[in-house]
């Protein structure tokens, strides 16, 4: 047959409209394709150009059946990059030539219609069987096609399966591991998601982190002897697993080992374990039991948090870190001992376990933390020893069926809101370590009958007692400088109220609402009271200051109708009023005259510190007044009494400054 002759012809440009055109016959079309095959398949790939090699990093094709190309601008394809292939799901298969020598990790990973991958018979490095890349050697399985249905049986050649690869296999049933592998590569079968069971022979002793992640369908694991390290997230989101097996030699569960293997329900740590990550079993919410080994020292963060169906777990004695939120939302644990070993509780520890009855706190601790008991409804009684130096903030509150609280004697702070909306609290002792009291500390405590506050305390916080409806009485000691703003707001049983001479300061709204309040003593040291401080306190009557006028806000007795402020003789800057409320003069009191202990007295009632001289007459026409006691009114309250009251028919008492 003789070979056709193909003319081209080249048209002048200047003389066409279309610049240079080419005239070519028909049958030249095969000759032109060939002619723009590498522009085509260059265009398909993204790579990188490394001393004169090329790696490709990002196949742009549209899927199919694909043949990686052995040159590029004719330059050798040697290598391809990790998730060069990433998710190209239409991809059906692949042929990899002779002069690749380097694939990374995950080349093929979420290839779901791939089904054979094809490796050129005299490529040194790589090697293929059923359409599995391994290596030349057949020791490493690389990649397993992820359109693959069924069973599958990996040659007894294997040692080890790579990183990746069964990844995303999500029709693989089943997989049998021949013995003689040793390692399982990272994320070997994560996403297997209808593999229902494996068997992990005994030789292996490496399983890295998340080989087994997502396998949903895997109901039970035993885990080799020669396994010491559960990495990460090995068996993250297998939500049908109900049972594992733990090798006697395991040292560490690693983070997220098993999060959300929410089909879980019990497991048992060995005595060889030291360690358990950071949610190592969060959210496994069908687990309802956990035995910790004797040698464990530490719980991570978050290890079993939300695993509402546990209801009991064993800390050891070793255990010295139990981190923030390890078990925050176990709705069902009834109780939990922290052992002498542990010196801190942390953060939101078992933050939301409404059915938590019992804690029992070793005497090592110095810390609680933030939201450490947050929510624990059924919490009734809580001991805390006297190691503890520090009560986060929000630490018990909301704790409802609180009634009960011992705070140790070194306690030297307790946070903001710390027994908040604690409705069942009834009484409290705040010792006298403690010198800060935080914002909202008793705030809503309905319940709250009575308070005593040590000598330490220098502050009370803003809100600190807001709501305590049955707050009848309440001490304030005499090393508190500062009352915060609405820190007694509506109090409804208050009925009076002392502030000590050492208080410069009542913020706004201090005393607002305090309906039952009938009288409050105001120490000589206050010099400001803030905005509303006794707004709404309509019962209130007497408002008694022993010091100088102090400088006041707005509405400071807004609707006390009743009430008066009363001022020593010897004070300065008052007038006719303080704010809205009419001031008088605070004049001694005689209370309680009558026969006591067979003599004639009464009581003098005045300012703390104050020096009264009682004098007598036997007539009031034509007085003669002469001095028969002087009384120094220490606590504000001074009896005298009259021995000579038998000696005269009729005997009159006046009182006077000395």
């Amino acid at each position: 047959m003789r070979t056709k002759r193909a003319v081209v012809k080249i048209v002048d440009a200047s003389t066409t409209t279309g610049g240079l055109r080419a005239s070519i016959t028909t049958r030249l079309l095969p000759l032109v394709l060939l002619w723009t095959l590498p522009a085509v398949v260059q265009a398909q790939y993204n790579y990188t150009t490394n001393s004169g090699a090329i790696t490709i990093t990002k196949y742009t094709g549209s899927g199919g059946a694909v043949s990686i190309p052995s040159t590029i601008n004719s330059l050798p394809v040697t290598g391809i990059g990790s998730n060069a292939f990433f998710h190209i799901i239409n991809l059906t298969s692949v042929v990899i030539p002779s002069s690749v020598t380097n694939i990374a990790g995950a080349v093929f990973n979420s290839c779901t219609s791939l089904t054979g991958i094809t490796v050129d018979s005299l490529n040194s490095a790589y090697s293929s069987v059923g359409g599995v890349l391994f290596n030349q050697a057949q020791t490493i399985l690389i990649e397993y096609p992820g359109g693959l249905a069924g069973a599958y049986a990996i040659p007894a050649t294997v040692a080890g399966i790579g990183d990746f690869a069964f990844a995303n296999c999500a029709n693989l049933s089943g997989i049998t591991i021949p013995t003689g592998v040793s390692n399982i590569g990272v994320s070997g079968f994560a996403n297997c998601a209808n593999m229902a069971g494996i068997t992990i022979p005994t030789s292996v002793n490496r399983i890295k982190s998340s080989a087994f992640a997502g396998c949903a369908s895997l109901t039970s694991v035993t885990i080799p002897n020669f396994v010491f390290l559960i990495d990460t997230s090995t068996f993250a989101g297998c939500r049908g697993l109900t049972s594992v097996t733990f090798p006697n030699n395991v040292i560490s569960v690693g983070n997220n080992a098993f999060f959300q293997c929410s089909s879980l329900t019990s497991v048992t740590i060995p005595n060889s374990a030291t360690s358990i990550g950071t949610e190592a079993f969060s959210e496994c919410s069908s687990l309802t039991n956990a035995w910790i080994g004797s040698n464990v020292a530490s719980i991570g963060v978050s290890a079993f948090e939300s695993c509402g169906s546990l209801i009991s777990v064993t800390i050891p004695n070793r255990v010295n870190v139990i981190g923030d939120d390890a078990f925050n939302g176990c709705g069902n644990l009834t109780s939990l001992t922290i052992p002498n070993s542990v010196t801190s509780i942390g953060n939101e520890l078992c933050d939301g376990c409404a059915s938590l009855t019992n804690v029992s706190m070793g005497n090592n601790v110095t810390s609680i933390g933030v939201y450490a008991f947050f929510g624990c409804s059924s919490l009734a009684s809580v001991t805390i020893p006297d190691s503890v130096t520090s009560i986060g903030y929000d630490a018990f509150a909301n704790c409802s069926g609180l009634a009960n609280v011992s705070v140790g004697s070194n306690v030297t702070s307790i946070g903001d809101d710390a027994f908040y909306s604690c409705t069942s609290l009834t009484s409290i002792t705040i010792p006298n370590s403690v010198t800060s009291m935080g914002n909202g500390t008793f705030f809503y405590c309905l319940n709250l009958t009575n308070v005593s506050i040590g000598n330490g305390v220098t502050s009370i916080g803003d809100s600190a007692f807001t709501y305590c409806i049955d707050l009848a009485s309440v001490t304030i000691p005499g090393s508190v400088t500062s009352i915060g703003d609405s820190a007694f707001t509506l109090c409804l049983n208050l009925t009076s109220v002392t502030i000590p001479a050492s208080v410069t300061d009542i913020g706004g709204d201090a005393f607002a609402g305090c309906a039952n309040l009938t009288n409050a003593l105001i120490g000589g040291s206050v010099t400001n009271i803030g905005d509303d401080a006794f707004d709404g306190c309509g019962s209130l009557i007497g408002v008694y200051f022993q010091g100088n006028a102090p400088s006041v806000g707005s509405f400071v007795f807004n609707a006390d109708n009743k009430a008066t402020a009363y001022y020593l003789p010897d004070a300065t800057g008052w007038g006719p009023m303080l704010d809205t409320c009419p001031t008088a003069l605070w004049l001694p009191q005689i209370q309680n005259l009558g026969v006591q202990m067979n003599q004639f007295g009464f009581d003098i009632a005045w300012a703390s510190g104050q020096v009264v001289v009682v004098e007598a007459c036997t007539n009031l026409v034509n007085p003669d007044w002469s001095p028969v006691g002087t009384n120094i009114l220490t606590t504000g309250l001074s009896l005298f009494s009259d021995p000579q009251w038998t000696n005269y028919p009729a005997r009159f008492y006046r009182l006077r400054s000395p």
